[in-house]
Formats: structure tokens, C-alpha cells, sequence
């Protein structure tokens, strides 16, 4: 075992070093500024195709719940059912609204993946 005496060690740096000078294209590039790939809700549009969706349910839903469903467009029909038309970001999004009717326990009828146009 080796005893180092207090204060032989080296302080510690409070940031790390650089390893040059960053042009003006580098620091407005926010990959340049950080280490990790992270892509936040804003990015997701430029990579993934929105997606748009109808959701068909059991029972009547009141438009009251449209902010809850993430936007979605609810409308009563006269068969007892409701649909939900809306976008999705990507298949999480998807699978988290999708949570959100079960756990409401809504039986879930249909789910239709509709064409960029929405018909």
C-alpha cells in the first residue's frame, strides 16, 4: 500500500481541458457542444414523418379529453363509438397514447395508420 501525503496530489480541475479553439460553426453547432446524440421533441419532426392516426373506441368521450389524448380530434358517432384522428410523432408516442386508453379502461375497436392526405 502506498501513502500519498495531503496535499502532494494534484488538484482537480474544475472543467475540463480544452483541446483547442472552437470555430464560430463548431460553437453553433450544439453536437460540437456536447458529447451525446440528444434529439428532443423539436428534432423528431425533421427525421421522422409525423404519422397521422384514427383510434376507434367503445362509448362516448366528451371533447373535454381532447388535451388529454395529446390533441387528438374526438367525435362521437351515432353507433356508441368515438374516434380519435390525430398526429403522432413516432411509435412511442403511439404506444403512450395507446397506455393512456387502457388505463382508463376504454376497449379499444380500431386502429388505422391513415395515408399523409388523411383520408
Amino acid at each position: 500500500m502506498v501513502v500519498v501525503p495531503f496535499g502532494a496530489m494534484a488538484p482537480r480541475r474544475s472543467t475540463p481541458p480544452r483541446l483547442g479553439p472552437l470555430t464560430r460553426a463548431q460553437l453553433d453547432d450544439h453536437h460540437a457542444r456536447s458529447p451525446h446524440d440528444v434529439r428532443t421533441g423539436h428534432h423528431i419532426g425533421s427525421y421522422v414523418q409525423r404519422v397521422q392516426y384514427e383510434i376507434v373506441v367503445d362509448g362516448h368521450l366528451s371533447s373535454r379529453w381532447t388535451a388529454w389524448f395529446d390533441g387528438f380530434a374526438i367525435t362521437g358517432e351515432p353507433d356508441g363509438t368515438s374516434v380519435l384522428r390525430g398526429v403522432v410523432a413516432d411509435q412511442a408516442a403511439l404506444h403512450g397514447l395507446l397506455q393512456k386508453l387502457r388505463d382508463l379502461g376504454i376497449p379499444l375497436l380500431a386502429l388505422t395508420q391513415l395515408d399523409p392526405k388523411g383520408n
